[in-house]
């Protein structure tokens, strides 16, 4: 009897992990999201997502960052920060940047656009998970890692 539940509780343990590194092999192959109409892609409405284009009273919206400098310093830093905190950078084209990063157990991946927008003198962000319904605040707190890293990086 103990021996059985033993075989079972393996048996589904390995099914469990094989079955999260499917997922992390699926949201390894997403195409990236980029601009739509000049906006970066509404989060969907499970909490894996931040953004700092949605209405300011929805629960995943962030604070963008803000420009108080050159344009094109400020641009850079962001993109240097992006890599600093692990990202891998996918695209930089027209003030748009599209950056992956992979968790270290499973290798699921996460996107983090930013877009500037030199009139509002804003880089607007965003961050989200590809798959799953919860980030446990993951997406939030890259995007503050990148807002310390980016504020730091003027003084």
């Amino acid at each position: 009897m103990v021996r059985t539940l033993i075989h079972y509780s393996i048996f589904f343990g390995l099914l469990i992990c094989l079955l999260l590194m499917l997922l992390g092999y699926v949201s390894r192959h997403q195409s990236p999201i980029g601009l739509i109409e000049g906006q970066l892609m509404n989060c969907p409405e499970r909490p894996i997502c931040v953004s700092s284009q949605q209405v300011p009273d929805h629960p995943s919206w962030i604070e963008p960052l803000t420009v108080n400098d050159q344009v094109d310093q400020a641009w850079a830093r962001a993109q240097a920060c992006a890599q600093k905190i692990g990202g891998t950078i996918q695209t930089v084209q027209d003030g748009y940047l599209w950056a992956t990063f992979h968790s270290p157990v499973f290798g699921f991946v996460d996107d983090l656009e930013l877009y500037l927008e030199e009139d509002k003198e804003q880089i607007q962000v965003r961050s989200a998970s590809r798959i799953g319904y919860y980030d446990l605040g993951k997406n939030r707190s890259r995007v503050n890692k990148l807002r310390t890293c980016y504020q730091a990086a003027r003084k």
